[in-house]
């Protein structure tokens, strides 16, 4: 008898840990990395095909981007985008070097945790300048209309570069996050 109560009791305790691990498991949080998602989606709602035909923008005609930005940082943040504009030389930003280019456009946005916020990216290049060899553009963004301080030799490309920063209450400013980058040609 001493032996099966010794068999059922080892029994017993194996599927009890079984049972304890399945648990353990279950119910145990999943080992997460918090981040923000950032995106430029063209007219087709894709995270390509931002021209028609590839790079080369048309003048006067309007482009309908999304800027789009998730959240997964478990509480809502408060971001800012700031749109540049670039040529083929320059460098793009990094974490302890911004981009010193001109801001073309800013705006500022709450996107609620395990949430996505969408902001509006209307543009058109609505006049190419010729000054001292180089090409200087005049574009449309969301209603306002900008000229660009940065040239590029004619047919060269330019480059939009989006900036995604967050706010920090502790300095109460903004912080630099990451950035993107989407280069294009002028067909006049």
């Amino acid at each position: 008898m001493n032996q099966r109560i010794r068999f059922f009791l080892i029994l017993f305790l194996f599927f009890l840990s079984i049972y304890a691990a399945l648990a353990y498991y279950a119910t145990s949080s999943r080992p997460s990395q918090p981040f923000l998602g950032f995106g430029v989606y063209s007219e087709k709602d894709t995270l390509s095909s931002y021209t028609d035909p590839g790079t080369a923008i048309v003048l006067n005609v309007t482009y309908d981007w999304k800027l789009n930005v998730t959240n997964e940082m478990g509480t809502t943040q408060f971001v800012q985008i700031l749109s540049l504009l670039g040529n083929g030389t320059t460098l793009g930003p990094n974490a302890t070097s911004f981009a010193t280019l001109q801001p073309l456009s800013n705006s500022t946005l709450f996107v609620a945790n395990r949430n996505f916020a969408i902001q509006d990216f209307k543009w058109a290049v609505t006049n190419v300048t010729a000054s001292n060899g180089l090409d200087y553009l005049t574009i449309n963004i969301n209603g306002e209309e900008v000229r660009s301080n940065l040239g590029t030799l004619p047919g060269s490309p330019f480059r939009f570069y989006f900036e995604l920063w967050t706010f920090n209450t502790s300095p109460a400013g903004f912080q630099y996050y990451t950035w993107l980058q989407i280069a294009f040609i002028v067909k006049t």
